[in-house]
């Protein structure tokens, strides 16, 4: 039955089809096979068959109501700053009740619901691409609070692509006028970015060295899977497993849980077949992005910020990108 539905994605999105027969192939009966406690191999199957349902109603949202779905977006966005607006104020009066209370102390505790500042970062760049203008600035706020230069990176590329600099037709003094608020932010956000290279980030062992060496064992373990194994992968949580080995052979200091690198992540689960699959759906969406698109900037923007974290390996950031994605499909098709 799974692979008749891949046969029957195969006309409506073909990439989608591979990526659902990939996770067929991983999937085991649990009469049949041994099922790990906190890894199942259904995981996959279920992660794969929620991101194939929500595209796919996404994309037969009318146009006229795609208003509903991006405020649900934005509300999302909104309830982690009234969490990090909290967080700051409760920080701020703990600051006398602690010796060597410290600004890293206050930065690194803004996390919001997500208990990760990172990923709530991630998803606050989603949602200033995706906002009204008059809601940008709030949303600009709440990255340069959570301090984390991916989630600036992705939101300035976000910005560019909502508001392309027309470069052809304004004069020099016309551009400057039309650029200024965009490279002020840009100036700003590039800053902190650097800054925060170098401060500490809650946790010393989480390092651009560190995010350097999981790379590096990521794709040596790659070149070292056997021939079947490269193309189809070795099923959802392998990066999982295979960090765990390295933490204890002491290849990094830490245990990494994703590879801060989704595409990096995908070889590693689902093989070059995996991630050729999701590229090419990539490609086939891009065909719907237009400069000035609302939903094309904030997919941009967060594929940015997946490029360094794990944006599209959690549901609750991963989703809106998906829904994101069907809202671009149902343009071309």
């Amino acid at each position: 039955v799974g692979y008749m539905v891949a046969i029957g994605l195969v006309p409506i999105c073909w990439p989608l089809a591979i990526l659902w027969a990939l996770a067929i192939v991983h999937w085991s009966d649990p009469d049949k096979a041994y099922q790990t406690e906190f890894h199942p191999p259904i995981t996959g199957l279920l992660s794969i068959r929620s991101v194939i349902a929500l595209f796919l109603l996404a994309a037969q949202v009318p146009p006229n109501d795609l208003w509903l779905l991006r405020w649900a977006i934005l509300s999302t966005g909104l309830g982690q700053l009234g969490i990090l607006v909290w967080q700051g104020h409760h920080l701020w009066r703990m600051r006398g009740t602690r010796k060597n209370f410290t600004f890293h102390m206050f930065r690194d505790g803004l996390r919001g619901s997500m208990a990760n500042r990172v990923v709530t970062g991630g998803l606050l760049a989603f949602c200033l691409a995706l906002a009204p203008p008059a809601l940008m600035p709030v949303f600009g706020l709440g990255i340069l609070a959570v301090n984390s230069y991916t989630a600036l990176a992705g939101a300035a590329v976000g910005l560019l692509i909502r508001f392309p600099p027309q470069i052809l037709s304004y004069d020099l003094s016309g551009l400057t006028v039309r650029l200024g608020p965009l490279v002020l932010f840009g100036a700003v956000a590039g800053l902190l970015g650097l800054l925060s290279v170098g401060f500490w980030r809650g946790n010393p062992l989480d390092s651009a060295r560190g995010r350097r060496a999981i790379w590096a064992l990521s794709l040596e373990t790659w070149l070292d899977y056997r021939l079947r194994d490269k193309f189809v992968g070795q099923g959802h949580f392998a990066f999982a497993h295979h960090a765990r080995w390295w933490q204890s052979r002491q290849a990094v200091k830490d245990e990494y849980r994703q590879a801060h690198c989704d595409g990096l992540q995908v070889l590693l689960e689902y093989g070059i077949l995996g991630l050729g699959a999701v590229l090419c759906w990539l490609g086939l969406i891009a065909r719907g992005f237009a400069p000035g698109y609302p939903w094309t900037a904030a997919i941009v923007a967060a594929l940015v910020v997946s490029l360094n974290q794990f944006t599209l390996h959690l549901p609750h950031t991963g989703y809106a990108v998906v829904v994101a994605a069907g809202v671009v499909w149902a343009r071309i098709h």
